[in-house]
Order: structure tokens, then C-alpha cells, then sequence
């Protein structure tokens, strides 16, 4: 399958397991993003091939590019075992990313799509229940060595985001996306699995409405909030709940977390919190975070880690 990218521009003046699936429609996004380098988020997995990119160029100083939704989601396909191992991670105590597979491969000249490689992707705002697309900031790792400010805390061999190069998608969660989700059950079992977006979307949709029955109607809020909650978890832990399930019953003394969310075959996800860092509602693609994405043959994988965080 050929997946098309148009790229309207890239850059700055300045400067394993295989997924079928159809050709989406292609448009132009109509507005750019601009630079940005917040730090990047963790990592454990890996991506696989599909086919061509073929790229439109057009020249203007912001990166911006557009993989249109298609009309309609295709049927699910189910979620599959991946063996992906991503080419970077990020390590917690400095923000850096190291890893076998060394810097992204260089910036592509404005209107070109990227090499095939690994890059680290965020999401550019959080997924709300009925999107049908996500946007997707990708970025290139380059060598803390050759940055422009280097990096704080660094290892020789480490790495972090190029302020010089971004790259903007509007991804579908339809049958022409592939992600693979890392999750986590017990530190025995693999839980990262490879599907389309649909069943990304599935997952998203299926944990916001039982988050929303189950906590967050009795989320306490600061500053009390860290122990009533951490109590409620230990609550829904002893009365499983819209999917949500005790650590004991799964893995038992694991000290992983005190919850995993089970929906049917997707990946089970770790829960180490009933909520976000300011003690809010804890939203899908906070607890499904998106790390990276793979480029083979032009073709995008995007890989998102909802597993244990040290």
C-alpha cells in the first residue's frame, strides 16, 4: 500500500510486525505549527513497514503536513503480538534519550518527507471522545554533542529533540494508521500489540466512558486528593469496575501499580494513577502516551507506551 503524505514544508530557512492497510485521502493542512522543543516523553516498543510516501513540496518557514481522515472507519482488525524495540528511550533523570539506533537520520531540505528512521512524535493537543484524528508532531533526535546547547546531565551517547526540524501530521485513527501500544500486565508477560487506528480509537473511547463512571464522579480534589485517591484506587482494586482491575488479581506482588484497564483484546494498560500530575482526570492519551514513530519505505508507525514508568 502506498500511504501519501503532503508536505507543504519541512524544516527551518536556517538551516517486527506488518500491517495491511488502505490509501487514505491526502490533503494540505491550511495553517503551519511552529517550532517548539518540549521535552520528550517515555519510550519501550517498535513499529513496522508498509510502503511509499509521495510528497508535494512548497516553501514557507513552518512545517505542516496533513494525512486527511478518511469518511468512514474501517472494521477492526484486532490487536496482534509486535516485537518493535524502539530506537530511543527517554531516560527519567535528565529528559535524554539513548538507545541502540543513534540520532534520527538527518532533516530532510523543506518539502521533502523524512527518511526512513526513528523519531520521537507528541501529540500537539489531547484526544477527546469522537476525534477521528490525532495531530502529530514529529521531531529528530540528534546527539546532546552536535545540539546547538547540548543537553543537561549528558552521556556521550545521548541524545534530544532538534530544535531545527519538525514535522506536523494529521493522523486518522481509521484502517489506514498502524500503532503499536506497549501496555503492561506483570513483568513477565509482553503486553505490546500492533493494530490499525481504529482500535486505538476503540480503546480511547472504551476507557473514557468507564473512567468517567468509575473515578471520575469520586475524585477528590487538592489537596487532599493524593491519598483519597490513591484510597479510591485501592477501592476499585477490591471491586473490579467498567474494566478496570486490581494488580493482585493479574500480578500478584508485582509493585507495579495498584490497577491495569482490560478492554477486550487490546493491550492491558497499567494504571500507577487515577489521575494526572495536578491530580485532575486522568485522559486517555495521558495514560496511553505517544512516543515515537518508524518510518520504513516512507511509512509511518506510531508508537505509544502505557507501561511501567520508574
Amino acid at each position: 500500500m502506498i500511504l501519501g503524505l503532503a508536505i507543504v514544508a519541512c524544516g527551518d530557512d536556517d538551516s517486527t510486525s506488518t500491517a495491511d492497510s488502505t490509501t487514505p485521502s491526502v490533503q494540505p493542512s491550511t495553517s503551519g505549527q511552529s517550532s517548539t522543543t518540549d521535552p520528550p516523553v517515555p519510550t519501550d516498543s517498535e513499529p513496522s513497514p508498509t510502503d511509499a510516501t509521495t510528497p508535494t513540496t512548497s516553501s514557507t518557514a513552518d512545517t505542516s503536513t496533513s494525512i486527511a481522515p478518511t469518511t468512514s472507519r474501517a472494521p477492526t482488525s484486532g490487536w496482534t503480538a509486535s516485537d518493535f524495540v524502539p530506537a530511543a528511550s527517554v531516560m527519567g533523570y535528565s529528559g535524554n534519550w539513548a538507545g541502540l539506533g543513534g540520532p534520527s537520520p538527518a532533516a530532510p531540505p523543506p518539502g521533502q518527507a523524512p527518511s526512513d528512521g526513528y523519531y520521537v512524535a507528541r501529540l500537539l493537543e489531547p484526544w477527546i471522545p469522537g476525534a477521528d484524528s490525532l495531530a502529530i508532531r514529529v521531531e529528530r533526535l540528534e546527539l546532546c554533542t552536535v545540539l546547538p546547547d547540548g543537553c543537561e546531565y549528558m552521556e556521550a551517547d545521548e541524545m534530544n529533540v532538534d530544535p531545527t526540524w519538525q514535522l506536523d501530521l494529521d493522523v486518522p485513527l481509521d484502517g489506514t494508521t498502524t500503532v503499536i501500544v506497549q501496555g503492561f500486565r506483570c513483568w513477565d508477560e509482553s503486553q505490546q500489540k500492533q493494530a490499525t487506528g481504529a482500535e486505538l480509537a476503540d480503546l480511547f473511547e472504551a476507557y473514557t466512558a468507564d473512567y468517567a463512571t468509575v473515578f471520575a464522579p469520586r475524585l477528590a480534589p487538592p489537596p487532599d486528593g493524593g491519598t483519597a485517591n490513591w484510597e479510591l484506587a485501592q477501592q476499585v482494586a477490591a471491586s473490579p469496575a467498567g474494566g478496570f482491575v486490581g494488580e493482585q488479581s493479574l500480578c500478584p506482588d508485582a509493585l507495579a501499580g495498584p490497577l491495569r484497564y482490560v478492554h477486550e483484546d487490546a493491550p492491558v494498560l497499567l494504571m500507577q494513577t487515577v489521575t494526572d500530575g495536578d491530580g485532575g482526570t486522568l485522559d486517555a492519551t495521558e495514560l496511553v502516551g505517544l512516543d515515537g514513530v518508524q518510518f520504513t519505505d516512507g511509512v509511518p508507525v506510531f508508537y505509544y507506551y502505557a507501561g511501567f514508568y520508574s
